[in-house]
């Protein structure tokens, strides 16, 4: 696939552990770096707070953003990324839990490459990342 670090932006730890699961049982051999919160994932993309000893110049190559019940507060996340240019090409693929929430994200699109909903099925998975050209 690809050689950067997928960031995981999923509030639940139990569901971050099982996409962490997902990704070693069909042998992603990526970096993955999980966070719980918008706060936390800004920090690590720009390499503030507790990330500030990563170099601020790798960003991650892709980011799978979980959707809770409050879509827009989610999205915010959104954006800073695109008012940076070393940030504004870095694709991000929304995982939701229901058929609800898919339904708005393809009506509404939120700039994402891709959506999948969990739990995580590795066929789909890999289709949506065939889409993405990250080196």
């Amino acid at each position: 696939m690809f050689n950067k670090t997928v960031l995981v932006v999923e509030r639940d730890p139990i569901e971050a552990k099982k996409i962490l699961d997902f990704f070693k049982q069909n042998n992603f051999r990526n970096k993955i770096e999980v966070v719980h919160n918008k706060t936390e994932a800004l920090d690590y993309i720009f390499a503030t707070g507790p990330h500030k000893d990563r170099p601020d110049h790798e960003v991650p190559g892709l980011i799978l953003l979980d959707l809770l019940t409050n879509m827009t507060k989610e999205l915010k996340i959104l954006k800073p990324l695109q008012w940076y240019l070393r940030t504004q090409t870095v694709p991000f693929i929304i995982l939701t839990s229901s058929e609800e929430q898919e339904k708005e994200v393809i009506k509404f699109g939120f700039g994402a490459v891709g959506y999948i909903r969990k739990p995580l099925d590795f066929t789909h998975f890999i289709e949506v990342i065939q889409g993405l050209s990250i080196k």
